[in-house]
């Protein structure tokens, strides 16, 4: 485990989030999608993998992105999910995913 600089004090890593809020959405593409959230991080499961996604930087709303995908969330009621180019941070498209 690394140790902070000052203090000596254990750095904390982001955790899985396995108790945060969990959704379910449904996409335009005929996807049905399964978001949990918390610690920072969103846990998505698309086409039977699951995923680890970190919170990214937004302007509105709250953006997650890690292993090739983007998932971009307007409270949890609405998203969108689309896959980063490779060295990409930022998708640009992707598909509406709604709540049911």
């Amino acid at each position: 485990m690394l140790l902070a600089l000052l203090g000596g004090v254990p750095a904390l890593a982001a955790q899985p989030a396995q108790t945060g809020a969990s959704a379910r959405y449904v996409c335009s593409d005929g996807r049905a999608i399964e978001v949990i959230y918390g610690g920072g991080v969103a846990v998505i499961t698309v086409d039977g993998a699951t995923s680890q996604l970190a919170r990214a930087p937004s302007a509105d709303g709250e953006r997650y992105i890690g292993n090739g995908w983007q998932w971009w969330s307007k409270a949890t009621r609405s998203g969108t999910l689309a896959r980063l180019a490779e060295g990409k941070d930022v998708a640009s498209g992707g598909t509406t995913c709604r709540a049911p």
